[in-house]
């Protein structure tokens, strides 16, 4: 019998989805209770799914089951209910909005999704159809100024002539008034 110190790899990292070697984590999945493994999967998403499986199986049923079941794969998903639609759903359905904005997908992983979604969520609610949402980010930077002035001449005395400017400036929700009076 082996000695564990002098095992390839020490016991602890066998039970730790991060320090676990590739060729045994389908073994570990298996004993934390994953029921869908695919071998096609990255490496990250394997390591997801093990690392997620006690959350999914503890609270399997739920919607939070759901979206941590999807979230090992690599997407963010919105659960939307029956009578959350517009107009209303039949009852006991659900849909799902899939965002694929940093991740593709395609036919296989498709119908992956929907295996990990209909043994995650609980038995009386039914998929009643899965959108995949883009969402592009971006910075809109609007900018605007307003300048009003008027200039007015006033003979306030003989021989001595006075200029009013009255200048009115909008920045950035401030409003700033400056009249300037002088000599010609």
């Amino acid at each position: 019998m082996a000695r564990p110190d002098t095992l390839p790899v020490r016991i602890r990292d066998l039970w730790n989805p991060d320090s676990c070697p590739l060729h045994l984590l389908p073994w570990l999945a298996w004993a934390l209770g994953v029921t869908k493994w695919n071998s096609r999967w990255a490496e990250d998403q394997k390591r997801a799914v093990v690392r997620n499986a006690l959350f999914v199986r503890r609270y399997k049923g739920t919607y939070a089951a759901v979206e941590r079941a999807l979230s090992s794969l690599g997407y963010s998903i919105n659960i939307v209910e029956w009578y959350e639609e517009s107009p209303r759903g039949e009852a006991a359905t659900f849909r799902i909005d899939i965002s694929i904005s940093n991740v593709g997908i395609d036919e296989p992983m498709y119908t992956e999704m929907t295996a990990v979604i209909n043994d995650a969520k609980n038995l009386r609610s039914h998929l009643s159809g899965m959108r995949l949402v883009m969402r592009s980010d971006a910075f809109l930077r609007i900018g605007s100024a307003l300048c009003m002035g008027e200039q007015i001449n006033v003979d306030s005395m003989p021989g001595l002539d006075l200029v009013t400017q009255s200048n009115t400036v909008f920045r950035t929700g401030t409003l700033q008034e400056i009249n300037i009076v002088s000599r010609p």
